[in-house]
């Protein structure tokens, strides 16, 4: 019996020795994961950080995105091409000849920008909408870089030196408490915003204030 629970006991301590272990190097790891938490709007380009972050990355392909950026890229045009049509008659303009982005009108409608929701990347596609419309059509770089991606969570690990960063970029419908988990063991909340909306008269037609709220709150 004696030698039964000694061998029994034995078992114990190296299991209890193994899980000790396993606790002193999940404290080493976690001493060097820095999680960088990006939250912000949609015109605040935190999401083309993170973009280029993937881009510092040599072994990432972007193959996986491409399907989701050129109907990105057809999303961002159409609304881009809305908005002006929107501003052309809330400004009460008269277009030279059939609207199209050779028209002076579009100048001037882009010079009162600040006065209505319009994309930071709209003129780009409008400038190649007609590389856009081949039937053949494959976002490149750039696309990818100008595009906004509509995806709930978009994440990339980083390694500097001894330090591995997760940066996770959280669409601003998840600021609510249902989605706490992914705020958990946080190292470090970017607020990203955009600098050329500080004379902004009319936002993205979204409920910003409440998710400021919803920010606040967590």
């Amino acid at each position: 019996m004696g030698l039964h629970w000694s061998a029994e006991a034995k078992e114990l301590q190296l299991r209890s020795d193994q899980i000790d272990e396993q606790i002193k190097e999940d404290k080493i790891k976690s001493e060097k994961e820095i999680k960088l938490l990006l939250i912000g709007f949609n015109k605040s380009e935190k999401s083309t950080i993170t973009k280029y972050m993937k881009l510092m990355q040599d072994d990432y392909s972007w193959e996986e995105e491409l399907s989701l950026c050129q109907i990105a890229v057809y999303e961002n045009l159409i609304h881009s091409v809305q908005a002006i049509v929107y501003a052309i008659k809330k400004f009460q303009l008269e277009p030279k000849k059939t609207i199209n982005k050779n028209d002076l009108i579009i100048s001037e409608v882009l010079a009162k920008k600040h006065h209505f929701y319009l994309m930071d990347s709209a003129p780009y596609f409008l400038d190649a909408v007609r590389r856009i419309e081949l039937r053949n059509y494959v976002p490149n770089e750039d696309n990818i870089l100008r595009s906004q991606i509509k995806k709930s969570v978009s994440e990339i690990s980083i390694n500097i030196g001894q330090y591995n960063i997760l940066m996770l970029d959280v669409d601003k419908t998840l600021y609510q408490r249902k989605f706490l988990h992914y705020f958990e063991f946080v190292t470090s909340i970017v607020f990203c915003v955009a600098l050329d909306e500080y004379d902004q008269d009319e936002l993205e037609p979204t409920d910003e204030e409440s998710s400021i709220i919803r920010i606040n709150s967590l």
